[in-house]
């Protein structure tokens, strides 16, 4: 859940330091705003990521991907 709150925190607070730089002032107010972004969906993906650790263990998404890349016909099926 960590990995999940920390990348999708860090994601938004490089785009809410972006957006500062180019709107160049009210830089609370911005950030204020992107934190009320960014938060809401760092839980979520945090969320997602535990329930997907607990389900199938460490490195499921990973797991997923190589699958995905391996598996031709599966590969089909996700994609249609």
């Amino acid at each position: 859940m960590a990995s999940g709150l920390g990348v999708t925190l860090l994601a938004g607070l490089v785009l809410a330091v972006v957006d500062v730089v180019h709107t160049g002032g009210g830089a609370l107010a911005v950030l204020a705003t992107w934190a009320l972004v960014a938060l809401p969906m760092a839980i979520g993906v945090g969320a997602v990521l535990a329930a997907g650790n607990s389900m199938w263990g460490v490195g499921w998404v990973r797991r997923f991907c190589v699958q995905l890349s391996t598996d031709r016909e599966l590969d089909r099926k996700v994609a249609a």
